[in-house]
């Protein structure tokens, strides 16, 4: 082979055998969990969850959370959405858009907190897009 060649060539022919051994290693590898902001956010434990201002029309909804969540936690619910209007905990579903919908066929222009069971809650900081959002 000449040096200056730069033609690759394959070292040698995989079998079908060879090919099928490959394929089958690489689709037992399980893929990789999607990440999202979560996974890189400070989280708080949910015993440290603070209270959103009184004058806030979700207000009794996040005390009513504050106060479920342990129990929903030991519950298994974890990871599915609460619904919760005023003081009362109305359900818990597989996704916020289902919870959500139960919340405004059921309380038609009514604030309903729907919210997903965390142990550890991520933590938004906003910096100057505060000043920005008032």
């Amino acid at each position: 082979m000449d040096r200056n060649d730069t033609t690759l060539r394959p070292l040698r022919t995989l079998s079908e055998e060879d090919t099928a051994a490959i394929y089958a290693a690489l689709m037992a590898t399980p893929p990789k969990p999607a990440r999202d902001w979560r996974d890189f956010a400070p989280k708080e434990h949910y015993t440290e969850l603070q209270p959103f201002p009184p004058d806030d029309p979700l207000a009794g909804a996040w005390e009513t959370y504050r106060r479920e969540v342990g129990r929903l936690l030991d519950e298994g619910h974890a990871g599915k959405f609460v619904l919760i209007h005023g003081s009362e905990v109305i359900g818990t579903w597989a996704t916020f858009s289902d919870a959500r919908s139960e919340g405004e066929r059921r309380f038609p222009g009514e604030p309903v907190l729907a919210y997903e069971v965390l142990e550890y809650h991520p933590v938004l900081r906003l910096g100057r897009a505060a000043a920005w959002l008032r």
